[in-house]
């Protein structure tokens, strides 16, 4: 009211402040920009402080400079590992301040890197093996881009014709799908609407039959026998899924999601247990830290071309699956680096 600036939608205490609604206003230049824009900052730089900067300070502290953190092995319900005291799974992932962050966390020692290895679209790949989808095994196995092939297929043009606005969509149906996401959830995603997000995936279920029954047979033997269960047969009883009226989806989004997710969990595991065998002698070499699809060691810098190497290996032979495991590595001085 003071600035005279257009206000957006209402609260219970007068006009939003929201994040949509700063964006907007500071989408409109001078002079209406700058006080939207400055608080846009602030929020920015708050949760940046709160969030990460000083969680990280404070362990660093308490420890003579280096961060101890806890990993959880029997939290989630997936099997995945969890991270606290503080989240170093959850670090900030885009922006200036993502990056400072992250080099603000380095290797413990002089002359020391990171050596990293990222599992490539693992959970598709899961998919591919437990579907057995034709198009999907023969994708993965010719080492074709999935997204792009998938664009293809949905909307029938050519792989060389694909744009990328196309395959970002594929890839919004891909990992969608992967966590049980409704026509109306890609509705929203995409801002299209219901019956255009229903046509989407009747058309991707149409290209890929095999997922199609794969999900149903999965969906109905699962609420059959109580529970469902990974590759590795670590079983998730569904008696512990929490449902209520408002989320009708949430028993079949565990159903879908638990064996791919908890499969992926459970290979990333088992590279790390592999990795430490390869190291045991507890010399340079040392896994410092994983977050879910990525395994993060550290090693004296003349030693980082033999450990990438294995690192590679290790993680690329953790499973035997009908399509091939891919893991692409970087070697940093820090964080943001790897």
């Amino acid at each position: 009211e003071k600035l005279g600036l257009p206000h957006g939608k209402r609260t219970k205490t007068g006009f939003s402040t929201d994040i949509s609604v700063l964006e907007g206003l500071a989408a409109l230049g001078p002079p209406w920009s700058e006080t939207p824009a400055l608080l846009i900052e602030h929020r920015e730089l708050s949760k940046m402080l709160s969030g990460f900067v000083q969680p990280l300070t404070r362990a660093a502290e308490a420890e003579g400079g280096v961060i101890h953190g806890i990993f959880e092995p029997a939290v989630t319900g997936t099997g995945r590992l969890s991270s606290r005291e503080p989240n170093l799974q959850n670090l900030p992932t885009f922006g200036e301040w993502a990056r400072r962050v992250k080099e603000g966390l380095a290797p413990h020692g002089e002359g020391r890197v990171f050596v990293s290895a990222d599992y490539s679209q693992i959970e598709l790949r899961i998919l591919a093996h437990l579907s057995g989808d034709r198009r999907l095994v023969d994708a993965f196995a010719a080492g074709r881009d999935i997204h792009t092939e998938t664009a293809s297929w949905v909307f029938s043009v050519d792989p060389g014709l694909v744009t990328p606005e196309l395959r970002r969509v594929a890839k919004m149906i891909n990992f969608g799908l992967l966590y049980g996401m409704s026509p109306f959830g890609l509705a929203r995603r995409l801002a299209i609407s219901r019956q255009e997000a229903s046509s989407i995936i009747e058309r991707y279920f149409g290209a890929l039959p095999g997922v199609r029954e794969y999900l149903e047979a999965g969906y109905n033997e699962a609420t059959a026998r109580g529970y469902t269960r990974t590759i590795a047969g670590r079983i998730r009883p569904l008696g512990e899924v929490a449902t209520g009226p408002r989320d009708r989806d949430a028993l079949r989004r565990v159903i879908v999601n638990t064996p791919i997710q908890g499969s992926a969990a459970d290979i990333a595991r088992r590279a790390m247990v592999d990795f430490a065998r390869r190291f045991h002698d507890g010399g340079s070499v040392r896994l410092v830290l994983q977050v879910h699809d990525s395994l993060v060691c550290e090693c004296d810098l003349e030693r980082a071309p033999e450990t990438r190497e294995d690192l590679v290996k290790i993680m690329e032979g953790a499973a035997n699956l009908d399509v091939p495991l891919k893991a692409e590595s970087k070697v940093g001085t820090n964080l943001a680096e790897v």
